[in-house]
């Protein structure tokens, strides 16, 4: 296995964070949707407005349902590629307790696991670079 450039691995590190900023916005977006619709139902209540809710709603559930999506495929992406990173690892392949493990917490700790794989194992630089 070659060893990533350090802007590869910069680059990778964007994409690990990927699902995290996805889910932040997610939350954020489905607070601010709520607020708007309680907002909304509330003014409709009063009489003061005869506007249908429903074009609203599908907009900002087609968004919703978007960055779910590009959530799942990203987290999707990223763990094939670390599970496949663990197999081919030569740190990890004298070790296969260290690529079980290592597996195992990607799998059930979902991006969360990826970040942590992403920082113990793939952008500390190799020994004999960290000695110049």
């Amino acid at each position: 296995m070659q060893s990533m450039s350090k802007s590869a691995k910069v680059l990778l590190g964007i994409f690990t964070f990927l699902p995290l900023v996805f889910l932040i916005s997610y939350i954020g977006l489905f607070v601010s949707f709520i607020v708007k619709m309680a907002a909304h139902s509330t003014i409709q209540n009063a009489g003061n407005s005869h506007h249908n809710a429903l074009p609203f709603f599908q907009e900002n559930m087609i968004i919703l349902i978007c960055l779910i999506l590009l959530m799942l495929v990203t987290s999707l992406g990223l763990l094939i590629y670390y599970i496949i990173h663990i197999m081919n690892n030569p740190t990890l392949k004298k070790n296969n307790t260290q690529q079980l493990v290592w597996a195992l917490i990607l799998l059930f700790g979902g991006f969360i696991g990826g970040i942590v794989y992403y920082f113990m194992e793939i952008y500390p630089l190799p020994n004999h670079l960290e000695k110049k």
